[in-house]
């Protein structure tokens, strides 16, 4: 249930960060969210930190920085709030999963569907209080998100079973990070300013150090 308020709130407040910032700003500071479940497994999971991962982390935290440095000129206060309880909300999600998989009981399956049909629910009811209508349209490209985003969470629990969370969390962060820069320039039309890059390139280093033992 907590993490299914917490899936439905990621969506919405990215939705928030795009219309305030470009989409690669907010999918950026939506990867580098990964920085508190690699915290939680340090802290509560018994994971170790060599020193490029603390490099790696580090890093993570210039990159945000970065972001609040430029954003005079290019992101408004309120996006950088929209920002802030993105990279929250979607950290604490992940720190679930990595907490469901460390003392979780029940299949994956399940968990998955308790998650999924729960936001679905959540949805649903946050439709008819904004007095909106599903239409075809609508459902179709519910179904086009949401099944990718479904095999994506099944994938990254089955990772957690056999690596840590250091490993798994930066893995999907970069493979995310890199496609959205890819839309984002070749489909969107979006331009790749000098800042926006640095800020690109800073994650994805930090994301690789993370991914070296």
């Amino acid at each position: 249930m907590l993490n299914s308020v917490l899936y439905v709130g990621g969506f919405l407040l990215y939705f928030e960060a795009v219309k305030n910032c470009e989409i690669s700003i907010a999918v950026s500071v939506m990867r580098l969210s990964v920085a508190l479940p690699v915290v939680a497994g340090l802290l509560w999971f018994g994971e170790t930190l060599s020193v490029y991962r603390l490099i790696g982390l580090a890093l993570m935290a210039v990159a945000l920085i970065s972001i609040g440095h430029f954003s005079h000129s290019r992101i408004s206060a309120r996006a950088m709030g929209w920002l802030l309880l993105l990279f929250l909300v979607i950290g604490l999600s992940s720190a679930v999963d990595k907490a469901y998989n460390f003392y979780g009981q029940t299949g994956k399956n399940l968990y998955l569907a308790s998650l999924f049909s729960t936001a679905f629910l959540l949805s649903a009811l946050l439709t008819r209080i904004r007095h909106q209508s599903f239409t075809r349209r609508i459902i179709g490209i519910g179904l086009l998100l949401g099944i990718p985003n479904q095999a994506t969470s099944l994938f990254l629990l089955m990772a957690l079973s056999s690596v840590d969370s250091v490993v798994a969390f930066p893995t999907l962060a970069i493979s995310v990070l890199s496609g959205s820069m890819l839309c984002d320039r070749f489909i969107w039309g979006e331009e790749l300013t000098r800042e926006k890059f640095l800020l690109i390139a800073t994650s994805m280093v930090a994301i690789v150090l993370l991914n070296v033992s």
